[in-house]
């Protein structure tokens, strides 16, 4: 019966009506916040099984086709295999006394994808893909039938309100969506690289960097994020200045006899240089010794092996091991290899780390 439904969705170009429905409820964002408040809570989309298998189905096509496409961003690191912050820290740490690096991170406003109206979905992004990455024929047709026309209801315990036509924003919620949301987002890359700036996406997060000698300007960095701004705005999308961040990147050396900036403008709002800034779980220093990040693994597997200790003797050998590797481990080995050029006071650190876990165990 499954494989039926599949081959007929495929075949026909259309994704079926009645597993366009989507279940909504409403779960407080943090314990304790006001529940009168509308704003405390964060919509948790559920869809129907079956619409999920469908779009595995599809994403297995998809996936592999859209990340062999030149045409596709390859420094577009959400929803696959890698994540290259090797060649972020690659680029800042080749630099000389001489030189340093700015380093602006772009988040866009929160959910953007909810700011995609559905018209513009099905309409760009056919053009885009059948443009881009060759897809066409009953694929091409199949890709608008997904988001339109559906329709979304809240429950709250066992009341439920009318069914509403969903107007904008991809499927939240579904497996496909994540996907098409980077497709519609990739002339990104080209737009940047247009100005002879390097980047790196992850998902709606964008981060430039620039490597610039002593006296130079960063004009060609304004441009850039002002270009940018505006093509974020011709495709409804926002760039949100108010939480955008900037660090300088250089040597002990240039810091000390440099004057450094202190503030920024991105879309109309100031950004302050920041000393360090946290990116994808991991803190960036303005020298990239990552002494602050060494620090905060160190704080987070002490508190993890504290609560361990706490219940040692209650669970077995196994148990015990398996807990420290996923909680404690897991945390040590998290982006490990930016650590290849870390100093060996840091490395001590982390050994450390290591020793009272196998002890504690």
């Amino acid at each position: 019966m499954i494989t039926n439904i599949a081959n007929t969705s495929f075949n026909s170009g259309r994704f079926p009506a009645k597993l366009k429905l989507g279940l909504i409820t409403p779960l407080l964002k943090k314990a304790g916040l006001d529940a009168t408040d509308d704003c405390n809570f964060k919509p948790i989309s559920n869809l129907p099984t079956m619409s999920k298998l469908l779009e595995r189905l599809a994403l297995s096509r998809l996936q592999p086709h859209l990340l062999s496409s030149p045409n596709f961003s390859t420094l577009q690191s959400a929803y696959r295999s890698y994540i290259p912050l090797r060649q972020l820290c690659s680029r800042s740490l080749m630099i000389s006394t001489d030189r340093w690096t700015m380093v602006p991170l772009l988040p866009w406003s929160a959910s953007t994808s909810l700011l995609l109206t559905i018209p513009l979905i099905t309409g760009v992004l056919s053009s885009r893909l059948q443009s881009d990455v060759s897809i066409d024929g009953k694929a091409l047709a199949w890709i608008p039938s997904y988001p339109s026309d559906r329709h979304s209801f809240v429950q709250v315990g066992r009341s439920a309100a009318c069914q509403q036509p969903c107007i904008a924003g991809v499927p939240q919620g579904s497996v496909l969506g994540p996907l098409l949301f980077t497709a519609y987002i990739s002339p990104i890359g080209r737009v940047v690289r247009g100005f002879g700036v390097n980047h790196h996406t992850y998902a709606d997060d964008t981060q430039l960097y620039v490597e610039m000698a002593d006296g130079g300007s960063l004009d060609q960095l304004s441009r850039c994020i002002s270009c940018l701004q505006h093509w974020l705005l011709r495709n409804q999308l926002l760039l949100n200045g108010s939480k955008s961040e900037a660090i300088i990147i250089g040597t002990a050396q240039r810091h000390a006899r440099s004057l450094q900036l202190s503030e920024m403008s991105v879309a109309g709002s100031g950004v302050v240089v920041r000393e360090s800034l946290k990116l994808l779980g991991v803190t960036f220093d303005r020298t990239m010794s990552f002494d602050k990040h060494v620090s905060s693994v160190v704080r987070a597997c002490s508190f993890h092996m504290s609560g361990l200790r706490h219940f040692r003797s209650l669970v077995s050998d196994e148990v015990a091991h398996q807990i420290a590797c996923s909680i404690v481990g897991s945390r040590l080995d998290y982006c490990n290899s930016l650590l290849l050029n870390c100093s060996n006071r840091n490395l001590d650190k982390l050994q450390r780390v290591q020793n009272n876990l196998a002890r504690v165990v």
